[in-house]
């Protein structure tokens, strides 16, 4: 069976978790575009000074 290519445009929460569930077939050949340099959406991170790392939205 010749495999399909699926694109998935966004690398926030809900596009990774796509892709983590096309990956379950591996019929698909599947490729993630986000233009940032992180994926993650709006769901960022940070560390403080003391080493603290916040969530935030």
């Amino acid at each position: 069976m010749r495999k399909q290519n699926v694109v998935v445009v966004g690398g926030g929460l809900s596009d990774l978790f796509a892709v983590n569930k096309l990956t379950m077939n591996q019929n698909l050949n599947i490729t993630l575009i986000e233009s940032s340099s992180s994926c993650g959406g709006l769901l960022n991170y940070f560390q403080s000074e003391k080493g603290i790392y916040y969530d935030h939205v």
